[in-house]
């Protein structure tokens, strides 16, 4: 799922409508308002024109009316209604009431191989497959018929081929049996790999725990020392505390991403130095 900066309404239209290569004429024409109601809606905001616009605008970009707004920050639609979803009223009842552990639902319905796996039941218990299957064996036992009307009638001379083929026929017939076994596969091979995810999340997260814990030690020792030197300016000591920072992290960064840290954690540290002058400046006024 998609995540923008938060943003307003003609910074919505703005983003949607670069992201897909297009210009403002091409945005209203396809879909289907005026050049001006898309103007206004952009410099005047929704009250000036009429909201039919906003839906057409969402709908033809594909995104909700309120990610337009600026109420959420995900494009996508997250609400449906129940009878959208497919699901019973006892299915949601359950959701609902907290009986189905919805963190798991979650993880087997974004899973591929959970899809297949309920695509291969769907065939197998209303016997979907079970006429396909009598279809093929009949297929296999008119072929191994036919085979066996020549050889009694003496019109295939190598017995010993016929019959290997015949043999073949014969095991190349389909049972339920096969599916039964085709579902288990996919369901060891679906767990498997959620095994896989979930390992590789708490392996993620004791890593993070690690890290985090060196980062703050690094950036104490760092910031003890400097600040105890009070002839370095205050912009210098930015500067070292951002370099430190740099440093902390650099076993997870490439020198081109250490770079922007650093001068992103610089500025970060500037911001907060002068507002804090300002507001020691403001009490001190006072």
């Amino acid at each position: 799922m998609n995540k923008f900066l938060p943003g307003c309404l003609a910074d919505r239209l703005d983003d949607l409508r670069i992201a897909q290569g297009l210009d403002g004429k091409t945005v209203a024409y396809e879909a289907g308002i005026s050049e001006s109601t898309y103007s206004r809606l952009k410099n005047k905001g929704v009250y000036s024109v009429d909201p039919e616009a906003l839906i057409r605008i969402a709908e033809f970009h594909g995104v909700t009316t309120d990610f337009l707004l600026g109420v959420t920050d995900v494009p996508e639609r997250t609400y449906f209604e129940i009878r959208e979803l497919g699901l019973s009223a006892q299915a949601a009842q359950r959701m609902y009431e907290g009986k189905i552990d919805m963190d798991m639902l979650n993880t087997l319905l974004e899973n591929d191989d959970f899809a297949e796996l309920l695509n291969a039941l769907s065939l197998y218990f209303p016997d979907k497959l079970q006429d396909t299957f009598n279809l093929i064996n009949d297929n296999m036992n008119f072929a191994l018929s036919l085979l066996g009307s020549s050889l009694a009638a003496g019109e295939i001379k190598d017995k010993k081929d016929a019959g290997e083929t015949m043999e073949i026929i014969e095991n190349s017939k389909v049972s339920l049996s096969y599916e039964i076994e085709n579902i288990k596969d996919k369901f060891v091979k679906m767990i498997e790999n959620i095994k896989l995810h979930y390992q590789q999340i708490n392996a993620d997260r004791e890593n993070r725990k690690i890290f985090s814990s060196e980062m703050k030690t690094k950036m104490y020792i760092a910031g003890k020392r400097i600040s105890k030197n009070w002839k370095i300016p205050m912009n210098k000591k930015a500067e070292l505390l951002a370099k430190a920072s740099a440093d902390a992290l650099a076993k997870n960064l490439n020198k081109e991403q250490r770079e922007i840290y650093e001068k992103a954690f610089y500025e970060i540290l500037m911001i907060e130095i002068k507002n804090g002058k300002t507001q020691r400046a403001g009490q001190h006024k006072l």
